[in-house]
C-alpha cells in the first residue's frame, strides 16, 4: 500500500555503541505557571542502541518513560523520568522493570507495591484464560470457564479437554473427560473427585460410572 508521511528521528554519530540514543521525544507543558518540575518532561520514548552498530546489526530496544511525583520517588528525582517499559529488539517486553529476561520471559511486570496483578477481564459470555503453546504443538490453558469455574485444560481455551476443574464449592475434579459445563461432575466417568459434597451430582444411573471421590459427602 502507499506509505504517508513520515516523522524521522536520526543521530549524527558515526560510530553508535551501546548505549547511546538514536532519537527521543519528549512531552511536557514548557509554559505550566508552577514552574520547576512542572515544566520539565512528564513522558518520553526514546530509541536505545544496545549493541555496537555494524553493517549487519542496528540492535535497539524502545523505551517508554514517565515522571514520577516526589511523594513515589523522593525529592532528589527533581522531576526526572523513568523507565516504564522497555520492548527489545527481539520483540521481548519489560513492564515496570530495566531487565527483560532475555533468555526466558517475553512478558515481565514488576511491582514494588503489597499486590502484584494482571487482570483478564472477560465482559461477555465466554471464557477468559491464558494460552501456553509450544512450537512442538503442545496446548495449555488455565483460566475461568463460562460458569465461573477454574479450570486447567489441554487446548487453546478452557471450554474442553479440560483436566483439573475447581468449582465455587471449593470442588476440585481431576478428569480427563469432564466437559459439563454444569458442574454434573458424575455424568461423566474416570474423574477423581475432590471436597464438599463431592459425589452430590452422581445419583441414579449415574452412580454406576467409575469416578473416584474423596472428603464432605465423598460418596
Amino acid at each position: 500500500g502507499t506509505t504517508g508521511a513520515v516523522l524521522t528521528l536520526s543521530t549524527k554519530e558515526t560510530g553508535v555503541v551501546s548505549g547511546d540514543v538514536l532519537g527521543k521525544i519528549n512531552f511536557q507543558a514548557p509554559l505550566e505557571s508552577s514552574g520547576t518540575d512542572a515544566i520539565l518532561p512528564g513522558a518520553s520514548i526514546h530509541a536505545l542502541a544496545t549493541d555496537t552498530f555494524a553493517a549487519a546489526n542496528n540492535e535497539t530496544a524502545l523505551i517508554f518513560s514517565t515522571a514520577s511525583s516526589d511523594a513515589e520517588k523522593g525529592s532528589a528525582t527533581s522531576g526526572a523520568v523513568f523507565e516504564r517499559m522497555r520492548v527489545l529488539s527481539s520483540g521481548k517486553i519489560g513492564i515496570g522493570t530495566e531487565t527483560v529476561d532475555s533468555q526466558i520471559a517475553e512478558f515481565k511486570i514488576d511491582t514494588s507495591g503489597s499486590d502484584g496483578m494482571v487482570r483478564l477481564n472477560q465482559d461477555g459470555s465466554g471464557t477468559a484464560s491464558l494460552w501456553y503453546t509450544k512450537e512442538s504443538g503442545n496446548n495449555w490453558n488455565t483460566g475461568i470457564d463460562a460458569t465461573g469455574r477454574f479450570v486447567i485444560a489441554q487446548q487453546h481455551n478452557v471450554a474442553g479437554l479440560q483436566r483439573l476443574i475447581l468449582d465455587t464449592n471449593s470442588r476440585i475434579s481431576l478428569s480427563n473427560n469432564d466437559t459439563s459445563n454444569t458442574g454434573g461432575y458424575g455424568s461423566k466417568s474416570g474423574n477423581t473427585i475432590f471436597g464438599h459434597q463431592a459425589g452430590s451430582n452422581a445419583t441414579g444411573s449415574n452412580a454406576t460410572h467409575s469416578n473416584t471421590y474423596y472428603g464432605h459427602y465423598a460418596g
